[in-house]
């Protein structure tokens, strides 16, 4: 095992829930990055990510990218 993963909510500025939001991730380990959808609940998951640190980006027609750096990958953590 040398992976991690990451998984989130996407919420609007009102609490309320994002489905469909693109999500991608990007790092010095994934050099091509990878990208998923939000669900109807507004939650997105990447799993298998290799350990290291990575940025997460959500786009969405209508509202403001969102970029969060340093988002840090360790064995087994979710």
């Amino acid at each position: 095992e040398n992976t991690g993963a990451i998984l989130g909510n996407v919420k609007d500025a009102t609490g309320g829930v994002v489905p469909d939001a693109k999500v991608s991730i990007s790092g010095p380990a994934l050099p091509r990055g990878l990208e998923t959808t939000t669900d109807s609940d507004g939650n997105y998951q990447f799993v298998r990510v290799p350990i290291g640190t990575y940025a997460v980006t959500v786009t969405k027609a209508g509202f403001t990218t969102l970029r969060q750096q340093g988002v840090i990958v360790s064995l087994g953590s979710q």
